[in-house]
């Protein structure tokens, strides 16, 4: 709606704020809920049914990012589609680079392994393992020189947790030949991305968020607070948080094994069939080696029946023996 001077006066009067920030304010409303929880735990399930009960939108902060760098027209989407393309860049830097000290190895399979989020480093690294390999080959070639021990040093601790591996994006609507890479965003940015998501028309009735983990965060705890400011001051923001007890677990891990097992029995089967149903041209069609591999596994199907032959009569023979037994002493009995 066009703001002339008397849609502003009227404005006024009723006490609507038609600036930005009041437009914002307006938008900020409805329900905003933040659903986390351990791996296997439900969130998406939990999220999507959220969303339907109460008819809001269902959001992903990695498709929120997506979204921005495919369609969106502000500075913020701008920056973030700058920096997905520098991050592709780096990510094929780095790649040539290992590739260059790994011969045989070709660069398309180093650029679709993980990289980190800035190619600087992976370069960096590169370059000091080529500098270390030189040091070593440098040392051999001198085998009259003395080694120098290294001095005594304290084994080092574990490396702490880093951000998440760079991916490739799948973008919709990417100009030919432009490749987009996942990377750490500032955090002022992501804020700015989700709040203009949430300015639109879906999200005035209310959203809910589907976990915490992104490629676009350095963890959980920044990808939280990076949506609490982007939220801002709804009246109704509540988080979720899921556990997976061990009974659930266990539950999980049984259902995995039995849908395992299904599928061994169901493979076993066919093959079964497949051999008893095997024509004589077919067989004949076979090299030795295969042949010689269908009649083991038909000698050992042949064997497999006359256990279980074997097996079923001695059960009958001892359910026989037993009703015998029984009625010697009901007779003994009388």
């Amino acid at each position: 709606m066009e703001i002339t001077p008397i849609s502003a006066a009227i404005a006024r009067h009723l006490g609507i704020d038609l600036s930005p920030e009041g437009k914002a304010a307006r938008n900020r409303r409805g329900i905003a809920l933040i659903v986390h929880g351990a791996p296997l735990s439900g969130k998406s399930a939990t999220a999507t049914s959220l969303a339907e009960k109460y008819n809001i939108a269902l959001l992903r902060v990695d498709d929120i990012v997506k979204e921005a760098i495919a369609y969106g027209n502000s500075a913020a989407a701008t920056r973030v589609r700058e920096l997905s393309i520098i991050a592709a860049r780096n990510a094929a830097a780095a790649a040539e680079a290992e590739g260059a000290m790994q011969p045989g190895v070709s660069t398309e399979m180093l650029a679709s392994s993980s990289v980190g989020h800035q190619g600087g480093n992976a370069l960096a690294m590169v370059a000091s393992l080529s500098g270390a390999t030189k040091e070593s080959k440098k040392g051999a070639a001198q085998p009259g020189m003395k080694q120098h021990k290294p001095p005594h040093m304290s084994p080092p601790s574990s490396p702490p947790l880093g951000p998440p591996q760079s991916r490739k994006l799948s973008i919709e609507n990417s100009p030919p030949n432009v490749e987009y890479y996942s990377c750490v965003l500032p955090d002022d940015l992501l804020v700015e991305i989700v709040a203009e998501k949430l300015q639109s028309s879906d999200c005035q009735m209310g959203v809910v968020f589907d976990g915490l983990e992104s490629m676009f965060t350095s963890n959980i705890t920044s990808c939280a607070n990076a949506l609490l400011r982007a939220i801002n001051n709804r009246k109704y923001i509540f988080a979720i948080t899921l556990k997976l007890s061990k009974e659930r677990l266990k539950a999980l891990d049984d259902r995995k094994k039995a849908e395992k097992a299904k599928k061994e029995k169901e493979a076993e089967e066919a093959e079964r069939i497949r051999l008893e149903e095997m024509s004589e041209d077919e067989y004949d069609a076979l090299s030795e080696e295969e042949k010689q591999e269908i009649d083991r596994k038909r000698l050992e199907e042949k064997k497999r029946k006359i256990k279980k032959k074997e097996t079923e009569e001695q059960m009958e023979r001892e359910l026989r023996e037993e009703k015998l037994a029984e009625e010697k002493r009901l007779e003994e009995e009388k």
